[in-house]
């Protein structure tokens, strides 16, 4: 479930729509969290779709460490990628806001964490600086927002949880030492802080597909983020 002070609204004829707080969201902040109406799909039920849902299933799914893809039932299907985004830790089975967030503001992550196929790469438009100008498989990508994520997490008990109904007991010290080996510990972060700048990637626009096939997928997060087949 994405966060309640979110909406649905266009981002440009390219990219479509996009996920925006319609107020502040200090980091911290969960900002989407896996939940009993997302699905997950197993390999073999996604092999006995027939081709022409293909483009469906990586348009409106992710794919998560276990190699299950997400398909989530809410707007958060429509979160698009940044190579600064301001949300990171999907993995964890939910997303955490990595600084604060402006009302008004576009909510983002690095797809490069959300175990991409070569296939669902793009060349990337967010412009943000830094900005890999492509987006490809990354095994990278978790590790370079680890310690931003572990900075927020420090933040998480100070501020308000809307979604704090849906996260497990000890969701914090869970996550807290599945990031454990991912990752340098953070320099006190302030809040507001920038993250790190993301790493170059080589560029092979040419090859990939244009990102408006991509766009509202972050999850595409289903809608997962999800996400119905």
């Amino acid at each position: 479930m994405i966060h309640p002070a979110t909406a649905l609204r266009p981002v440009d004829p390219i990219v479509g729509m996009g996920v925006f707080a319609t107020a502040a969201i200090p980091a911290g902040t969960v900002t989407w969290v896996l939940d009993p109406l997302d699905q997950t799909i197993e390999p073999q039920r996604l092999r006995r779709l027939r081709r022409e849902w293909s483009r469906w299933r990586d348009h409106h799914t992710f794919a998560d460490r276990h190699g299950l893809r997400v398909l989530a039932w809410d707007l958060c299907r429509s979160m698009n990628h940044s190579c600064r985004p301001n949300c990171a830790g999907t993995d964890l089975g939910f997303e955490i806001a990595i600084r604060d967030i402006r009302s008004g503001e576009e909510l983002t992550n690095d797809y490069g964490t959300l175990h991409i196929a070569p296939r669902e790469g793009f060349p990337c438009r967010c412009g943000a600086p830094g900005c890999r100008g492509v987006v490809l498989p990354d095994e990278s990508a978790t590790v370079r927002w680890t310690p931003a994520v572990r900075a927020a997490l420090e933040l998480a008990a100070g501020v308000p949880q809307p979604l704090a109904e849906l996260l497990p007991l000890g969701w914090r010290e869970r996550a807290e030492e599945d990031l454990r080996d991912e990752g340098p510990a953070p320099s006190r972060v302030a809040r507001g802080a920038s993250p790190p700048a993301a790493a170059e990637a080589e560029p092979r626009a040419e090859e990939l597909a244009p990102q408006s096939s991509l766009s509202s997928s972050t999850i595409a997060r289903p809608i997962p983020s999800p996400t119905s087949m």
